[in-house]
C-alpha cells in the first residue's frame, strides 16, 4: 500500500468516526441551543466557548469540534447585535465555515423566517466544511426553514436556488469567509441579493487588503459604515 492510500484511508476513517461522535453529540447541542436565553450576548459567547472533541489513537489525530467564527468576539458580538436589530424574515450567509455566525442568524432571525448558508464544495476553500458539519447543522437548528447550499457560490443554479427558497429578496446578506481572488464579484453579486433598505455585512475590510480596497469603492457608491473593531463593513443598500 502506497503512503499516498494510506493517508486518504486514514481520512476517510476519521471522517467516519467524526460523523459517528457527531450523531451522537446533536440531541446535546440542540439541546443547548434552545436553553441559550435571548439577545446577541449569550448566543455570542455560546458560540465562542463551545468546544468538544476527540481522540483517534490508533491514528494519531485528534479532532475538535467548534463554532468559533473567524473574527473576534467584538466583531462576532456587533453582527449578531446587528441581526437581532433586523430581526430579518429573510438571511444568506456566503461561507458556512465553522457555522458560528449561521447560529447567531438561527437564534437572532425571525422563527417564522429563511435562512440560506452557502459555501464552497471545494475542500480548503474559505467557508468550506466537511460534509460530517452538514450532518451536524441540520440536525441542531430544527424547526425552522435552512437550507444549506454546498456549490459555486457564483453559479446560476445556487442563485436560482437561494431566490426560489427565500421568495422574496433578502434583509440581510453576510460575506463571511469567501475566496479572495472572487471577492468582488461575490460582492456585487450578492448585494442584489438584498432588498431595497436591505443590509450587507463583509467581515475583513480593514485586514483583509483586497477586502480593504473593495470597501474604498463601495463606500463610495452606498451609505456605509464600520462597526466593532473596523473589521467589520456593512452597507445600506
Amino acid at each position: 500500500m502506497s503512503l499516498r492510500t494510506l493517508r486518504i484511508l486514514t481520512v476517510r476513517l476519521s471522517e467516519i468516526m467524526t460523523l459517528f461522535y457527531v450523531l451522537k453529540l446533536t440531541p446535546e447541542i440542540r439541546r443547548e441551543l434552545e436553553n441559550v436565553p435571548p439577545g446577541p450576548e449569550s448566543i455570542t459567547r455560546y458560540v465562542f466557548e463551545f468546544n468538544r472533541g476527540f481522540c483517534i489513537y490508533a491514528l494519531g489525530t485528534c479532532i475538535a469540534i467548534t463554532f468559533r467564527p473567524r473574527c473576534t468576539y467584538r466583531d462576532a458580538l456587533e453582527i449578531a447585535k446587528l441581526v437581532n436589530k433586523i430581526s430579518p424574515s429573510r438571511a444568506v450567509e456566503v461561507g458556512t465555515g465553522r457555522g458560528g455566525i449561521l447560529l447567531i442568524l438561527y437564534k437572532l432571525s425571525r422563527p417564522e423566517g429563511s435562512i440560506v448558508s452557502i459555501s464552497p464544495s471545494k475542500r480548503g476553500e474559505p467557508g468550506w466544511y466537511p460534509y460530517y458539519r452538514k450532518i451536524l447543522y441540520s440536525k441542531i437548528m430544527t424547526g425552522r426553514a435552512i437550507m444549506l447550499i454546498r456549490g459555486d457560490v457564483l453559479s446560476r443554479r445556487t442563485l436560482r436556488k437561494t431566490s426560489k427558497f427565500l421568495g422574496e429578496k433578502a434583509d440581510v446578506v453576510i460575506i463571511n469567509e469567501i475566496n479572495q481572488n472572487k471577492a468582488r464579484r461575490i460582492i456585487n453579486t450578492y448585494i442584489n441579493v438584498l432588498r431595497p433598505g436591505g443590509v450587507l455585512v463583509v467581515k475583513g475590510v480593514e485586514t483583509n487588503p483586497t477586502l480593504r480596497k473593495i470597501w474604498n469603492e463601495i463606500k463610495s457608491t452606498y451609505s456605509s459604515e464600520k462597526v466593532g473593531s473596523g473589521d467589520i463593513g456593512l452597507v445600506y443598500v
